[in-house]
Order: C-alpha cells, then structure tokens, then sequence
C-alpha cells in the first residue's frame, strides 16, 4: 500500500486519473493504499506498467520480512513482557516501513 502511494504521489497523480489509468475504482486504489485490500494478480501487473518499476518494487515478500524481524527485534527488546500482537506490528511495518527500519538498523546497533 504504501509504497503505491509513494509511486502516484512521486508522480504528483491524484486518486482518480491514476485509478483510470490502471483500470480500477478509485475505492479500490485507496483501499490498496490504505492495506485494507490486497492488490490482485491483474492489478499488480497494471501497477508495474503503469509506474514502469520492476515487479520486486511491489514485493509483499519485503513486508513480511519487515514484520518478522520487527517481531524478533521487539521480542528481544522486552524480554518477560507479554509480545506485541502481530496485528499491531503488521499496521507498523505496513503503514510506517521507514521508521520501522530505522528502528531496526539503530536496534543492530545495539543503539538500543
């Protein structure tokens, strides 16, 4: 989602020609942006050529990265407290990706 937004708003495209240009609703393309629907197998054909990026510039493999090692590091951050809930670390990494990896990266450190 976010990284979606990231392309139109590089590209200063509004909402709706963007949504025209891939062929979708603008609901649907907000709702992708915002992670409440995934993008479909058409769809994100569409995005790569819309956006001219790389399929790998999409790639979800990436956030569920994000959210493991986020889960890892905060595990070890608060040994004896109850974990975070994934849910509340998936919103983090989907929704906050830079500042998640900065955390990571100052955490690697031993920053933190």
């Amino acid at each position: 989602g976010p990284k979606i937004r990231a392309l139109r708003e590089a590209r200063a495209w509004k909402l709706e020609p963007c949504a025209a240009r891939l062929g979708i609703s603008v609901s649907y393309l907000s709702q992708i942006e915002s992670n409440q629907r995934p993008a479909t197998q058409r769809v994100l054909l569409a995005l790569v050529d819309t956006f001219g990026v790389a399929v790998e510039t999409l790639d979800v493999g990436g956030d569920q990265r994000l959210v493991a090692d986020l889960r890892e590091a905060a595990a070890e951050s608060a040994p004896g407290e109850p974990a975070l809930p994934l849910s509340e670390l998936r919103r983090a990494a989907l929704h906050a990706p830079g500042l998640v990896r900065r955390y990571l990266d100052i955490k690697a450190r031993g920053r933190l």
